[in-house]
């Protein structure tokens, strides 16, 4: 048995046997109120996926230390977790989603495995900090819907990024040394209420989407002049950039789809 999806309860040990999980590479734990995780001595190494959607009486998730083939974790529609423990120790971890967990803690001085290439959250409501200094194979981040989140360190060091999403998030500011790091593509951040500062557009040689919305303390230097114009910008309810963009003929509050040219780039 390589997947297994539980949406109701019963003992996956006396059910299965734990022989017949030790091929197990993909389980869900799926639409059920009474059907949650067991204990983390049962889970195989061979696990490569694992997902937990929508438990209300979920508090705590352990995960085996063990796990050296974890390569997703998703968790969705817990409102009731409040630890996940281990997930530092998963060295092999790519994919990592928590959405609308908004008890959930995560503690500062516990770092991110630093093989993962995606990281998403949605709805953390509890989330103050995200500390990314270690996660340099990163190439995908979306944060949205974290009302509460006033940092995201190690931004800077992230040279594998590709995209970058935050939405929704009106507490959080960069600060001074916390540029976006070269290597985007696609930098879309809106609903920011409180930032006040984005630094290293001027090194950003690839990209090919930025959009910039309902950000009204947003300020870029006139010496951040983006190297090669986007193929689609979006910059809108921005007031303190009307100057930034005239600089780069972008008219804000407009969606422009710009072709760049050769001997711009």
């Amino acid at each position: 048995m390589e997947e297994l999806t539980i949406t109701s309860t019963f003992d996956i040990t006396d059910d299965y046997g734990v022989d017949n999980l030790s091929s197990l590479k993909r389980l869900y734990f799926n639409n059920s109120d009474e059907s949650v995780p067991p204990s983390d001595e049962w889970l195989p190494p061979t696990l490569q996926t694992l997902v937990v959607r929508s438990s209300k009486t979920l508090k705590s998730l352990p995960i085996c230390q063990n796990l050296s083939s974890l390569q997703h974790l998703i968790i969705e529609n817990c409102r009731e977790l409040t630890s996940v423990a281990g997930v530092q120790d998963l060295n092999s971890l790519k994919e990592l989603v928590i959405t609308n967990c908004p008890k959930l803690q995560l503690s500062p001085y516990d770092p991110l495995p630093s093989s993962l290439h995606t990281v998403e959250v949605n709805g953390w409501k509890s989330l103050r900090s995200l500390a990314l200094q270690n996660v340099s194979y990163l190439e995908k981040l979306i944060i949205q819907n974290c009302r509460d989140l006033t940092s995201v360190v190690g931004v800077q060091n992230l040279n594998s990024l590709k995209e970058l999403i935050i939405t929704n998030c009106p507490e959080l500011q960069f600060g001074q040394d916390e540029s976006l790091p070269s290597k985007l593509q696609d930098v879309h951040i809106s609903d920011c209420w409180k930032l006040m500062l984005v630094t290293g557009l001027k090194n950003l040689t690839s990209l090919k989407s930025l959009v910039l919305e309902r950000c009204p303390l947003l300020q870029i230097s006139p010496d951040e002049c983006l190297p090669c114009t986007p193929w689609h910008v979006k910059i809108r309810n921005c007031p303190r950039l009307r100057e930034w963009c005239k600089r780069h003929q972008f008219q804000c509050n407009q969606v422009l789809s710009i072709s760049c040219p050769r001997n711009f780039c």
